[in-house]
């Protein structure tokens, strides 16, 4: 395989020193830096213990697979595609038919057996001629798939690690949505003249018919808070919580 194919897609493979490959995946995201990620497993138990291994080592990530409840999955898509959350650890769940943006960087921590798994995880990245890249994770002596001609090139990692930036962004969570009537204008409206936000410090917000989420800059949260805790949106009082 080309190291770099006509799509803008860059392919390339890192060797783990040993049968555990949270170390190298340590040391790639020190690498990639805070660029969003996302990390494709083969089982969703893999993908719970991979994010505990990050956010231990103190890189934020969640997980992502087909065993989380519904409205567990969407809120974690929600802060993906706002970006308070960069790194996402996920089932091939991930890989197609998802409103997921599209990311710098994928990475296959566990290889897909069939070819078309392993396309749709890369076609997560480098699309409309943008910059992206995939990397193959490799443990000493895993084989390269056989759906690959030749291995892609070697990304030889650097000694020292500086853990990747956290997001500037964090989401909240409004308890209303279009059902009540709410739009993302009476939002923007609601935090720059009751919470005292500039439009520069809202993100990406999405309305659903019975809930909303904001982005907003990280500093400003806890004032924010405080200043619209009293107050009421349209003439309604609605809840309005950091997401967890």
């Amino acid at each position: 395989m080309p190291e770099k194919s006509t799509d803008g897609l860059v392919v390339k493979r890192v060797l783990a020193a040993d049968e555990d490959k949270n170390k190298a995946l340590f040391h790639l995201l020190c690498h990639l830096g805070n660029e969003p990620t996302l990390i494709f497993c083969n089982q969703r138990d893999s993908t719970k213990t991979v994010r505990d291994y990050l956010v231990k080592s103190g890189i934020p990530a969640v997980s992502f697979h087909g065993g989380m409840e519904q409205p567990d999955r969407e809120k974690t898509l929600v802060q993906f595609r706002n970006g308070s959350i960069l790194f996402l650890v996920a089932s091939d769940l991930a890989a197609r038919g998802l409103d997921i943006p599209e990311v710098k960087n994928v990475i296959h921590y566990e290889l897909p057996l069939k070819q078309n798994d392993f396309l749709h995880r890369n076609g997560r990245t480098a699309r409309m001629h943008a910059e992206g890249a995939a990397y193959l994770l490799l443990s000493p002596g895993e084989p390269i798939p056989v759906y690959l001609p030749e291995p892609p090139s070697l990304l030889e990692l650097p000694p020292n690690d500086i853990l990747p930036a956290a997001s500037d962004w964090i989401t909240l969570y409004i308890s209303g949505g279009k059902k009540d009537k709410l739009s993302k204008m009476d939002i923007v409206g609601f935090l720059t003249k009751k919470g005292n936000l500039q439009k520069d410090e809202i993100g990406k917000i999405e309305v659903m018919d019975f809930m909303s989420f904001v982005a907003v800059k990280k500093e400003r949260v806890e004032p924010l808070l405080k200043a619209v805790q009293p107050e009421k949106m349209k003439g309604k009082k609605y809840k309005i919580v950091v997401t967890t």
